[in-house]
C-alpha cells in the first residue's frame, strides 16, 4: 500500500497516543507495522532526504496539537489530551480538516495563518484551504518540482533559437561546468563533425570530443549519426566523445552508443536543460525561500 497521508494518519497516531506517552520514532515504527508498510514504504525519502513516513506522522502530530487533542510532553515523547479521549470516545471513522474545524485552536491557527478572501462567504471572511493529501512540506518540494520543470522546458525553447555556433560555445561552457579542462572551441571546416575539444585530466592528456547539434524538440538523431561521430573519435585517435543535441536520440542511437567500442555518452535537450539549472548556467535565482524547524537543542541549552 502507498504510504498514508498525513489526514488518514490522524485517528491511527491519536488512538496511539492514547495507549500512553509514546515517542515518535516508536510511533511511527508500530504504525507501520499495524499498515502493513514494506520495508521500501518504511523508508522512502522526500527529496530532501527527510524519511517520507515519519515526516507525515509529524505533520498529523502537529495537527492533532494544534486542536489541542494531544501534547508534547518532552522532546520527541506525545501524549493524548482530555480532549483527544472525548473525541475517541466518539468512535469517529476519521479525523480530517473538516472534522477539526470544530475546534476554537485549531480554527483560529488555521485561518490566522492560512487565511484569504475568497466567494461562498461574508466579505473579508476567512476561507479555510482545501485539504491536501500532501503536507506543507510535501506540497513545498512539488511546487519547487514543478516550477523546475518549467524553467527546463524554457531552457530547451531558448536553446533552439540559438545560432549553431552560439550551441557550440553554450556546450563547452556545460562542460567547463562540470569540471573538464579548459575547451577549446573547434567548429570549423575540416574538423570532422568534431564541435569542440575538452580535457578530461588537469594536464591536459586525454581529451574528450564534443559533437554540438542543435535541433528541433523532436527532431531524432538516429544511429548513422552517432556511428558517424564514432568515426570522428576514430580519426582524432581518441575513445571519449559526447554527442549533445536540442532534439532527442531515438532507441536504436542509444543502443548504437552502447555498442560502440568508443565510449560514447548522449546528451538530449532535457538532460542539456537539467546540467544548466543544477549548475546555474543561462538562469539566475530569482527568490530563495528557508524552511525552519524549532531547535530543541537550543531551548534544552536554556534549562542547563
Amino acid at each position: 500500500m502507498p504510504v498514508p497521508d498525513s489526514w488518514s494518519l490522524m485517528l491511527p497516531v491519536l488512538r496511539w497516543t492514547a495507549r500512553g506517552d509514546i515517542d515518535t520514532r516508536e510511533l511511527a515504527s508500530r504504525l507501520a507495522d499495524e499498515l502493513g508498510l514494506t520495508a521500501e514504504e518504511r523508508h522512502e525519502t522526500l527529496r530532501n532526504g527527510s524519511n517520507l513516513f515519519r515526516n507525515r506522522i509529524a505533520w498529523a502530530l502537529v495537527y492533532l496539537g494544534m486542536a489541542r487533542l494531544v501534547e508534547r510532553k518532552t522532546r520527541g515523547i506525545y501524549r493524548i489530551t482530555a480532549r483527544g479521549r472525548d473525541v475517541l470516545a466518539e468512535g469517529p471513522e476519521r479525523i480530517d480538516n473538516e472534522f477539526l474545524r470544530r475546534f476554537p485552536e485549531y480554527l483560529e491557527w488555521r485561518t490566522g495563518k492560512r487565511s484569504r478572501t475568497g466567494t461562498g462567504g461574508e466579505a473579508g471572511e476567512p476561507v479555510i484551504e482545501e485539504e491536501s493529501a500532501a503536507s506543507p512540506e510535501e506540497r513545498i518540494e512539488l511546487a519547487h518540482e514543478e516550477h523546475q520543470n518549467v524553467i527546463e522546458a524554457e531552457i530547451v525553447e531558448r536553446l533552439q533559437r540559438l545560432s549553431p555556433r552560439a550551441f557550440e560555445r553554450l556546450v563547452l561552457e556545460v562542460m567547463k561546468a562540470l569540471d573538464y579542462g579548459e575547451p577549446d572551441h573547434v567548429g570549423r571546416s575540416g574538423d570532422g563533425g568534431i564541435d569542440g575539444v575538452v580535457t578530461a585530466d588537469a594536464l591536459g592528456f586525454e581529451k574528450v570530443y564534443l559533437q554540438a547539434k542543435r535541433y528541433s524538440r523532436d527532431h531524432p538523431v538516429g544511429a548513422s549519426q552517432v556511428r558517424e561521430f564514432g568515426g570522428a573519435l576514430d580519426e582524432h585517435g581518441t575513445a571519449k566523445g559526447v554527442f549533445v543535441t536540442t532534439g532527442r536520440f531515438t532507441e536504436a542511437a542509444r543502443k548504437a552508443a552502447e555498442r560502440s567500442p568508443k565510449r560514447i555518452v548522449l546528451v538530449d535537450g532535457a538532460t542539456l536543460a537539467r546540467l544548466m539549472l543544477e549548475h546555474r548556467i543561462g538562469v539566475r535565482s530569482s527568490r530563495t525561500f528557508e524552511l525552519f524547524r524549532v531547535d530543541e537543542d537550543w531551548f534544552e541549552r536554556l534549562e542547563d
